[in-house]
């Protein structure tokens, strides 16, 4: 709760620091009150320069995993005491998972040394050996439910999410890729962003309706600098180039915009132990950002205005999805 409030203390703080409000730029519903009425559609964000943090070090989602693995390793013993013909099944899911227990908790010693080593292989033994009993658990639920011995049925088991065949760690370089954002940068199993870089394009065009036949359109290349604040909250600033063009003989124009505050908010990162769960939960947030030129612009600027425009507020709330967690389970460096 105190992060959380903490979060929501500085989400206001930050923005307090922007120009003064706009008259009413780009808002649909003041739509002749000011300049051209600019509709942004984001075209890639790239993820250049990354740190990461490994999920592996951090002795409270260590706490809570061996917690989650205390509840399922008594779970699967409550399975494997029935004398059934599932019962094979639900006693490899108990060897599995206290194995799991024995190297998180091996992880978890090693953490309280001074020296604060690196666990994060111990840790992708135990998840791996976590999955394991997931499997065996499904596949002995499965038997128990329908009388159908599952392997005698489908034959190999599951491939693993993290690893390859033989229980080890690949080491193939990625590229994750998404419509409107994916990354560069190399990352291993267990890697959590910590603070990136990212260079974007994107695309407006003029959707006032007077001026329609204008042709009023801009490009606009930048990169932005991010923080992880939390695992659901992320804060960052930004800085570009827009190129503005028109139809017929109205010049073409750049101009400087600054990005004061991009906040990307993940809700499914305030559920317990986030970092250390399936990826699907690391790709929907909804994303708060603001803009302005710092220039303004000059009278007879835009084609179809005759106004001077100063400093104005440009505000936006999105919702997005990124996929690279996907292309990092895919390529099995989850």
């Amino acid at each position: 709760m105190r992060r959380i409030a903490t979060t929501l203390v500085l989400v206001a703080l930050s923005l307090t620091l922007v120009p003064a409000r706009a008259d009413a730029y780009f808002w649909a519903w003041l739509d002749d009150l000011s300049g051209p009425r600019y509709m942004w559609l984001p075209i890639a964000e790239v993820q250049v320069v990354c740190t990461y943090t490994s999920a592996a070090n951090d002795p409270q989602a260590l706490w809570l995993l061996d917690a989650e693995l205390r509840e399922e390793t008594a779970r699967f013993k409550y399975e494997a005491a029935a004398d059934i013909p599932a019962r094979t099944y639900f006693l490899e899911a108990v060897a599995h998972i206290e194995a799991a227990r024995a190297q998180i908790k091996d992880a978890m010693q090693a953490l309280t040394r001074p020296e604060r080593p690196d666990v994060t292989s111990i840790v992708v033994k135990g998840l791996h050996r976590r999955e394991q009993a997931l499997h065996a658990f499904e596949q002995g639920w499965r038997f128990k439910r329908t009388g159908t011995d599952p392997r005698k049925e489908r034959g190999a088991r599951a491939e693993s999410t993290y690893f390859d065949a033989d229980g080890s760690v690949p080491r193939r370089e990625r590229i994750g890729f998404l419509g409107a954002s994916f990354s560069v940068c190399p990352a291993t199993t267990l890697d959590r962003d910590k603070h990136y870089l990212k260079v974007n394009l994107a695309y407006g065009w003029d959707a006032k309706d007077r001026n329609e036949g204008q042709g009023n359109k801009v490009w606009s290349v930048g990169a932005s600098y991010h923080y992880v604040l939390t695992p659901y909250f992320t804060a960052g600033t930004g800085i570009g180039v827009s190129r503005f063009s028109f139809r017929g003989d109205q010049p073409t124009f750049h101009k400087l915009y600054l990005q004061p505050v991009i906040f990307d908010f993940r809700p499914v990162g305030l559920v317990t132990n986030s970092t250390l769960r399936s990826p699907w939960w690391h790709v929907p947030f909804l994303r708060y950002s603001n803009m302005f030129y710092p220039a303004g612009f000059e009278a007879g600027s835009f084609a179809g205005q005759t106004s001077r425009y100063r400093q104005e507020l440009v505000q936006s709330v999105g919702v997005y999805a990124d996929f690279a967690p996907l292309l990092r389970k895919r390529h099995k460096r989850w």
